[in-house]
């Protein structure tokens, strides 16, 4: 079972027409249905798509989600937006966050089965301008199972992922442009707005014939 997942974040305006059903969410992670209990969106259905190229940017076989903290479907425009919703930050619950994108999975883990592993990929035009500030976009995975419980996206000092973490390492205009996510000098006060952690592999354990529950959060 392997997830390809790209976190973004501050994204544009776009129709309710680029939303993607949660099946088809489902569907792109290439979980086996069998393996499904439940999938539950979280913020507004325009922050999720089915994709298989961002720019340079491609999935590693198939397609991959993206969840967003603005709207999906014009990503690439490199326009912000403030969808002016909130939640809470799955690591601090009493931590605001603002625009997240949510999806929570619960799912029974197949007989043999001992470890669940995903790739993704965090974006954000916070970098390199916020680094260091308040105001970090930050992606979560939170498992709650009888493996593990806890976020399961770090970097080797553990480290949550935002623009302070140390795998936030890609951020040319060779590996950007066209992503949505490179802004150069004339538009960004830092001389350019965008980076990101290029592809990173997650593995977590898990049980066999758990019913265990994994949230994947992008917020700022």
């Amino acid at each position: 079972m392997r997830f390809v997942l790209p976190v973004l974040a501050a994204l544009a305006v776009t129709s309710s027409a680029s939303a993607a059903p949660v099946a088809d969410l489902v569907d792109a992670l290439d979980i086996p249905p069998e393996a499904v209990v439940s999938a539950t969106p979280g913020g507004l259905s325009e922050q999720s798509r089915v994709l298989g190229q961002l720019g340079p940017v491609s999935a590693h076989q198939g397609d991959m989600v993206l969840l967003t903290t603005g709207y999906a479907g014009q990503v690439q425009s490199g326009e912000d937006h403030d969808l002016q919703t909130s939640g809470y930050d799955p690591t601090e619950p009493s931590s605001p966050v603002h625009d997240q994108a949510l999806l929570e999975l619960t799912l029974t883990v197949p007989e043999g089965m001992h470890s669940l592993t995903f790739d993704w990929f965090f974006l954000s035009r916070e970098y390199p301008y916020y680094v260091g500030s308040d105001y970090n976009d930050r992606f979560t995975v939170v498992q709650d199972g009888a493996a593990f419980d806890g976020n399961i996206v770090f970097d080797d000092a553990g480290s949550v992922v935002d623009v302070n973490n140390a795998l936030f390492t890609v951020a040319d205009a060779l590996s950007l442009d066209g992503t949505g996510f490179w802004r150069s000098s004339d538009v960004s006060p830092s001389g350019f707005d965008g980076g990101g952690t290029g592809w990173v592999t997650t593995q977590s354990p898990v049980v066999p014939g758990d019913s265990a529950c994994w949230v994947i959060t992008s917020s700022r």
